[in-house]
């Protein structure tokens, strides 16, 4: 299962996971604080279009070796899902799956 749980880390600066024989958890974390947009960091109003909100965002994936061949991952993208602008509205959560064929 090389890489199952790291794939929820790689965009991930701060990340942590877990593995058995079968199974591995990932969990990612990503903050970043106020940015600015103009060279005189003029800018008021972050949370709009065209702006940049600081954020939080927190990711969670799971796999499951099923067998030799076969793994299978579910995840979730932005757990928290709460509205984050970064010059237009930050993607809300996602679920994804995964299932991997191994030769």
């Amino acid at each position: 299962m090389s890489g199952t749980a790291h794939a929820a880390c790689a965009r991930q600066p701060v990340c942590r996971s877990a593995r058995g024989p079968d199974w591995t958890l990932g969990v990612g974390v990503r903050y970043s604080g106020r940015q600015y947009g103009t060279l005189d960091n003029a800018d008021v109003l972050p949370d709009v279009y065209s702006g940049t909100s600081r954020f939080l965002t927190v990711g969670l994936k799971a796999g499951y070796r099923i067998d030799r061949y076969v793994t299978l991952a579910l995840g979730v993208d932005h757990l928290t899902d709460r509205r984050y602008f970064i010059h237009h509205p930050y993607p809300s959560r996602t679920f994804y799956g995964q299932l991997k064929w191994h030769l």
